[in-house]
């Protein structure tokens, strides 16, 4: 619960700062200097983990009769009650993401030059290569641009302008799929359904929803034989 207190403490810490702004309040002694930078920690966790359509004066108000005393909920049923919320939506945000996904596969598979396998991987071949082919164990070198369905970046070699090489089969399974498919010299555009990606659970802090298909660009640059 503590945990709790402190996310609506930051939210509390941002109402003040909507109304004086801090160019007014002067830190006079030590005190006011670690609740500042406890505001400031505060805050931090909140743009990791940020909650929409909270009311922030709600919150104030709830932080201020918590500290007071005065709050009349029972802790435990304030903790379930933000689990049950939080839970409720992330479900619902989970369950549209996975809805808007199978929909723009669906329509996809059916564009030009787009090639569906048993699994579900759609591709589209831009470069055919004539190099050598990965065999899974194989390290490759390449270059490659991740993107949500609606084109936002989550990840890419290209726009930190350095190829990345590692063994072929350390990717997602969707990836991998479409890389060994690939030729040296080769540039694919791979779609890959959720459950040959990340499926529901995306890697912490990631941009990628929890079921999100993903869209990702890759040129196959070498092959390295396995020793």
């Amino acid at each position: 619960m503590k945990k709790y207190i402190w996310l609506l403490g930051a939210l509390a810490f941002g109402a003040c700062s909507t109304t004086q702004p801090s160019s007014e309040f002067t830190l006079t002694n030590e005190a006011d200097s670690l609740s500042y930078a406890i505001g400031i920690s505060m805050g931090e966790s909140l743009n990791q983990q940020p909650i929409e359509g909270l009311n922030v004066e709600a919150i104030q108000v709830g932080l201020e009769k918590q500290i007071e005393g005065s709050n009349e909920w029972d802790l435990a049923d304030v903790d379930m009650y933000i689990r049950t919320v939080i839970n409720a939506r992330a479900e619902a945000k989970n369950a549209q993401v996975k809805e808007e996904s199978a929909k723009f596969l669906e329509e996809n598979k059916g564009k030009d030059g787009v090639m569906t396998t048993e699994t579900g991987l759609q591709y589209k071949v831009i470069t055919e290569g004539t190099g050598a082919s990965p065999m899974p164990n194989d390290n490759v070198t390449l270059h490659y641009h991740g993107t949500l369905i609606d084109g936002t970046v989550f990840d890419s070699s290209v726009d930190k302008g350095k190829p990345i090489t590692m063994p072929a089969n350390r990717f997602i399974p969707g990836f991998t799929e479409g890389l060994l498919m690939m030729k040296e010299g080769g540039k694919r555009v791979l779609y890959i359904p959720s459950n040959i990606g990340y499926g529901d659970r995306p890697a912490p802090g990631s941009k990628i929803p929890p079921g999100s298909a993903l869209v990702f660009e890759i040129e196959l640059i070498s092959v390295q034989p396995a020793q």
